[in-house]
């Protein structure tokens, strides 16, 4: 029988090499878009992926057995408030006449499925463990997907119906 701990360990392997998929998918767009909101959205989600990358690292790094007093640091609440002004600046509309670049469209479609599957991910992962330390992080990592996913469809919405 697979202890939660065991578990869990193999979950953060998986969201490891999930994170990392989402940073190459954010680089690559922020490397080829010509839309400078999209842009400087998706340079913004790499930097977060990479924090995430470093956070279960870290974690996984740990004495697994202590995850439920874990000391995160920083103010998780106060980190993820800047990050919603931070993106909630970009996805306001600019007023002209450009087209939407289907570039920047189609590297945010991509954005946002990866946004859902990440999500769907941390949701099943949480649901297979029932230490709480564990559950918690994986609430943290759900938390910060759906703040993404959000915004990237602000700027998707924003993009195609200039609202």
């Amino acid at each position: 029988m697979t202890s939660d701990l065991e578990k869990a360990s193999a979950i953060l392997d998986k969201a490891i090499e999930t994170e990392q998929e989402g940073l190459r998918v954010y680089e690559e767009a922020a490397a080829k878009v010509k839309d400078p909101g999209a842009k400087e959205i998706f340079e913004m989600l790499a930097r977060a992926e990479r924090g995430h990358i470093k956070m279960i690292e870290e974690v996984k790094a740990a004495d697994m057995a202590v995850w439920s007093t874990h000391d995160w640091k920083g103010n998780f609440k106060e980190e993820i408030t800047q990050e919603i002004e931070k993106i909630g600046r970009l996805v306001v509309p600019e007023v002209g006449d450009d087209k939407v670049d289907a570039t920047a469209l189609e590297a945010i479609d991509i954005g946002i499925k990866l946004e859902k599957d990440a999500i769907e991910f941390y949701t099943n992962a949480r649901e297979q463990i029932s230490e709480v330390g564990a559950g918690n992080f994986f609430g943290m990592l759900i938390s910060t997907e759906r703040t993404h996913l959000f915004f990237l469809e602000m700027k998707r919405d924003s993009m195609v119906y200039g609202t």
